[in-house]
């Protein structure tokens, strides 16, 4: 299934980071305000935010590219940036070469 340009997975991570976002902006608001619904309503709130905004944002960074194109990104940024996984990814930049000699047929 896919929803808004995200996958299943994708649309789980977007859920579950909205409904935390909406959480820690929804706790100082209930004891300001003395009303428990208003932490539900925000998470909510902050689940179709998040859903709608990476949606487009994800459906724009993705076009044109491979499926697997974010999780190999996001495996080559942790790779390099945080040196995490890196048994997992050839990290090498530097001319390709094939280096095969043209065979001669009798």
């Amino acid at each position: 299934a896919v929803l808004r340009g995200l996958t299943n997975d994708e649309m789980w991570v977007a859920l579950g980071t909205g409904a935390v976002i909406g959480l820690l902006l929804g706790v100082p608001l209930t004891i300001a305000t003395a009303s428990i619904a208003v932490a539900p309503t925000s998470m909510i709130a902050g689940m179709a935010v998040v859903l709608f905004a990476g949606g487009t944002l994800l459906r724009r960074a993705k076009r044109a590219r491979p499926e697997t194109w974010l999780y190999r990104k996001l495996e080559w940024v942790l790779a390099n940036r945080w040196r995490l996984g890196r048994g997992s990814l050839i990290l090498h930049s530097g001319a390709w070469t094939v280096r095969r000699s043209r065979r001669l047929r009798p």
